[in-house]
């Protein structure tokens, strides 16, 4: 089926609305809702983190395929998140190593970005396909270098399976395949948890006098 011009910012304005919807949800719903299990100050900043990295990867994605005016705010805000999980572990490790993590965050969502970009143009598709599935293999390294309870085959196999649904997703909506793309972000949001309380538990064991 062809969709013209007016079709594509209709399709695009509901997807914004139901996701903002269900992050309001989130918002209003506090650490509660995101969190079914005992939610320590911890573990609900470090799920809040990760849920607003889903949330605003996904933003991306639709503003980037949809060419959507809002584009340059929404990629700035993207890039906000990655400077907020760096400042989150600057707690603990200083201010360089988390500098250095949103360095290596934003490498990672410049990366997805680049491979949609040549995807949509059909140029130089496979180059960026590798570069962003390699680009969040820094950042498991970078994790299992300053904490040894965060081992690099669990933050390999974490981050991999991250990009891989991201990657999945993206593809999805190339072709229009419109429920297994939500079905496959619910994946996303579902591991990003995972990911979340793993380094919430890794913090923990480190710092057990300071995580809390």
């Amino acid at each position: 089926m062809r969709m013209n011009g007016n079709s594509i910012w209709l399709i695009t304005g509901l997807a914004l609305g139901f996701a903002g919807g269900y992050f309001l949800s989130l918002k209003m719903g506090g650490c509660a809702a995101i969190a079914p299990t005992k939610c320590t100050p911890l573990r609900c900043a470090n799920r809040k983190l990760i849920a607003e990295h889903i949330w605003w990867t996904r933003m991306a994605i639709l503003s980037i395929m949809g060419n959507t005016p809002d584009k340059a705010a929404t990629l700035d805000r993207l890039m906000k998140n990655q400077d907020d999980i760096g400042a989150e572990f600057a707690k603990f490790y200083g201010t360089e190593t988390g500098n250095k993590l949103a360095e290596l965050l934003k490498n990672h969502e410049k990366a997805a970005g680049e491979y949609i970009e040549a995807s949509l143009k059909k140029e130089d598709v496979e180059a960026k396909l590798k570069a962003m599935l390699a680009g969040v293999d820094p950042i498991a390294e970078f994790l299992s270098r300053i904490n040894p309870h965060w081992p690099l085959s669990t933050m390999h196999d974490m981050w991999h399976k991250h990009i891989d649904l991201i990657h999945e997703s993206i593809d999805d909506r190339l072709q229009q395949k419109w429920v297994d793309d939500i079905n496959t972000w619910d994946q996303v949001f579902d591991e990003g948890m995972q990911l979340a309380d793993l380094l919430t538990e890794g913090l923990d064991k480190q710092f057990p006098n300071k995580a809390h």
